[in-house]
Order: C-alpha cells, then structure tokens, then sequence
C-alpha cells in the first residue's frame, strides 16, 4: 500500500529512510584496479551504490533502493532522480551526478572479485542528521497502513481474530486476565516491515509492541508471535 502525502513532505520522507538504511556510517567504500572510475559503496557485504566518476553516474541498487521508492512512495523515475540527487549533495557532498537505477558493475562477478582480490576498505566519517522522528513516524503509517483497517471477525471466550478487507486474518490476540498478553500478526506483514526499514528481530518486536500499544491501547504485552 502506498503511503500518499504531499510531495514536500513525501520528499524528507524519502530522504530520512535513506539516512535511515544507507547513511554513511553504515556503508564501506570499496575501489578496484580493475575499474579505476568507479567508487563502489557496500552495506552488509552487498555493493549498494556505484559511483561513476567518469560518466558521472551514481547507481543505486535496485532491489535495495530504487524499488522502494516506486512501490512505497510511488514515485516517478525523474522525482526519485531528484530526491537522491539532494541526498548525494547532502551526505557525500557530490555534485553534477546524475542517479540511475540499476545494477552496473555490481555484477555477482564482480562481487567475487572484489572479496577475494586486495582492496582497502574504510567507513566513511561524513556526518550528517539523522531524521529519526520522521522515520519513526514512517514506520507508524506504515504499520497503520497495514493493520489499521483490521476488523474483528471471530472471537471465542478470551481469543480474538481480525481480517482485512479480503478476509485473511492479519491479527490475532489472545486475552489473559486484565489485559492482552499475547499478539500475533500474519509472517508477511512482519518480515515486509522488517524488509523495508531493515530492521533486526528486536526492534520490529519493539516497533509493533509500541504500535499496538498506542492504536489498540494494549499495554502488557510482552512479545509479538507470527503466524502463517
């Protein structure tokens, strides 16, 4: 579901997930002999960013980057072209590059290579603000845009079960005594929530624990289970 907004706000949005997943702390600046115009930038042992100095390209990862601004913000190719060319200037300071979406020299060839064969790697010092409000606020409308419309469809004395609007079960809570003690949400909307954020098992566990406790006001919960 596409989280619609106005194109200002859409824009920081944007750019707080990117300072979110891909600031410069987290990546790895890798260079090769064999490509002496490229600066490639890895995150997780996965090259994530080619910059081209030659052609003056940056690429971005598709499956990484450039698709979730297609399929989350629903954001035209030229308006994603704008957003990461500000957050080029911003973080790394470059200007007169031109954001492509794709894979170029990333090859899974390459990848090899550039494991096995000498390189010096170094993280970046760049510093920069990290919009964590807004990201956090992100990751809210994301969970409301997908457990917010939940309707109660089956209950059976202390068990709760709700449905979206195709009918699946997306939530199911089990009451005990004074309060809900047990929670659990369909496997596919916990691992895209910790997909898109690239979150870790703990925060997605904190992260919906809190979601549950402002928009469903259940404050005793102590973990959040998965079902298929």
């Amino acid at each position: 579901m596409k989280y619609i907004i106005t194109e200002n706000k859409l824009n920081n949005v944007a750019l707080s997930w990117m300072n979110q997943n891909f600031s410069s702390d987290q990546l790895e600046i890798v260079k090769s002999e064999e490509y002496p115009d490229s600066i490639f930038f890895k995150k997780n042992g996965k090259v994530v960013m080619e910059q081209n100095k030659k052609n003056m390209n940056f690429w971005f990862d598709y499956d990484n980057i450039w698709s979730f601004f297609e399929s989350f913000f629903g954001m035209k190719y030229e308006q994603i072209q704008e957003v990461l060319n500000y957050w080029l200037e911003e973080t790394f300071k470059l200007e007169g590059y031109t954001p492509e979406a794709g894979e170029p020299l990333f090859s899974g060839v390459l990848e090899k290579t550039l494991k096995l064969e000498g390189y010096t790697p170094y993280i970046l010092q760049h510093t920069h603000p990290k919009l964590l409000e807004e990201t956090y606020n992100l990751m809210d409308k994301y969970l409301t845009s997908q457990l917010g419309d939940a309707k109660l469809s089956n209950w059976f004395h202390n068990e709760e079960e709700y449905t979206n609007k195709y009918g699946s079960m997306i939530i199911f809570l089990d009451k005990v005594h004074e309060g809900y003690t047990q929670i659990g949400i369909s496997e596919d909307i916990y691992d895209s929530f910790g997909s898109m954020f690239s979150l870790d098992n703990d925060d997605i566990q904190r992260h919906l624990l809190k979601w549950f406790k402002d928009h469903m006001e259940i404050n005793n919960a102590e973990e959040i289970e998965v079902f298929q």
